[in-house]
Formats: structure tokens, C-alpha cells, sequence
């Protein structure tokens, strides 16, 4: 489960609760940025249902509320309801619809978030390997040949 409750509207980039979603964990979020925009009811969990107040202290007392009631009433007996094999079946069930219902949306975008990371690992590792064969290349190549010499005019 990935917990994030930013103040609203000061949440992130969002993108370590999109590529938790990849790996089937859930998120608990406030509805702001991404999630907002993800949240089906059914493929994570939810702070509240959006709403904002002028008042931070209001605001964040709601939070709160919100925060309490869906850990009581949501997350906590899901994953502690078993079924006869000891396995969370409704738990792994919504794991499933994560990755089903979001994992096509926002896999590009984690995807180019590592991207960086594996291209200077690729490239790191390459380059050595890439240099020894071009100097094994350079050794086979036969020696350059003169030039055929073109018969003069006469």
C-alpha cells in the first residue's frame, strides 16, 4: 500500500504512487492530481471525496476524519478478511483491477521515469563492451590497398 496525503492542491508529480500501481499495490491517497484523475472507487483507496476548505485547519481536521473512517471501514478489514486458504482474496482482487484499470494509463510515464536510469546503466555497461569489439575490428581489418593506378594517356 502506498499512503500519500499531501495538502491539497500541493500534491507532486504523483509518480511513485503510478509506479507503485505496477508492482499491484494500492494506493491511499487524497483526490488530488493523478488520483483524482485514477480513482474508480475499486482500484485503491480514498481521503475524502475532494473537497477543500479555505480554513487549512477545517481542512485538515476533515482529512483526518476521512483518513480514520476509510482505514476502519476500508483498508483494515480487507486485508485482514481471509478466506479458508489464509489469502486476502478481495484484497488481491482490487490489486488486480489496479493494474488492469491503470497500469495501460500510467506505465509510460513510470517507464520514462526509469528510462534515464536504465539508459546510463545500459550505456555504462555497453560502452566497455562496444570499445573491446571495435578494437578487435580495427585489428582484423585488412591494411588499406593502393589505389589501382590508372593507365596514363599516351
Amino acid at each position: 500500500m502506498w499512503f500519500n496525503d499531501p495538502p491539497r492542491p500541493l500534491e507532486a508529480s504523483g509518480t511513485s504512487g503510478e509506479k507503485v500501481l505496477l508492482n499491484g499495490g494500492l494506493n491511499l491517497s487524497v483526490l488530488d492530481g493523478w488520483w483524482a484523475e485514477a480513482y474508480d472507487g475499486l482500484n485503491g483507496f480514498a481521503i475524502g471525496t475532494g473537497r477543500t476548505h479555505s480554513d487549512t485547519h477545517v481542512h485538515d481536521s476533515r482529512d483526518g476524519d476521512d483518513l480514520y473512517r476509510v482505514l476502519r471501514e476500508e483498508v483494515i478489514p480487507l486485508f485482514y478478511q481471509r478466506d479458508r486458504d489464509g489469502l486476502p482474496r478481495e484484497w488481491i482482487r482490487r490489486m488486480k483491477r489496479t493494474i488492469r484499470s491503470l497500469g495501460w494509463r500510467f506505465h509510460a510515464l513510470a517507464s520514462a521515469i526509469s528510462e534515464r536510469g536504465l539508459v546510463c546503466s545500459a550505456l555504462s555497461a555497453s560502452k566497455p563492451a562496444a570499445a573491446a569489439r571495435h578494437r578487435q575490428c580495427i585489428r582484423r581489418s585488412p591494411t588499406p590497398r593502393e589505389a589501382p593506378r590508372t593507365p596514363r594517356a599516351r
